[in-house]
């Protein structure tokens, strides 16, 4: 569970059916701070107009570049490690 302010680091991109590009992954390098903790959201998933299945799952809010990007998957993430030098 992720918790307002806390920083996070994107590890997988589920939901995307193709390799992610180096300009996504440049992007995602970074650290993104929660700005709203886990949630729950739901996906319809159908066939042919009819919903076959509904999908549950956790999400989280984040800030990244000063861009809020919302519901993302927060089995996509990992607490971000703080760095000692």
């Amino acid at each position: 569970m992720f918790r307002k302010g806390q920083l996070v680091q994107r590890v997988t991109f589920s939901g995307i059916h193709t390799s992610p590009g180096d300009y996504i992954r440049e992007q995602w390098s970074k650290p993104a701070v929660v700005v709203k903790g886990t949630y729950e959201r739901s996906k319809h998933h159908s066939m042919r107009n009819t919903v076959v299945a509904t999908e549950l799952y956790m999400c989280i809010d984040v800030l990244l570049d000063g861009r809020i990007m919302e519901g993302l998957r927060a089995s996509d993430f990992v607490r971000a490690s703080s760095r000692s030098t």
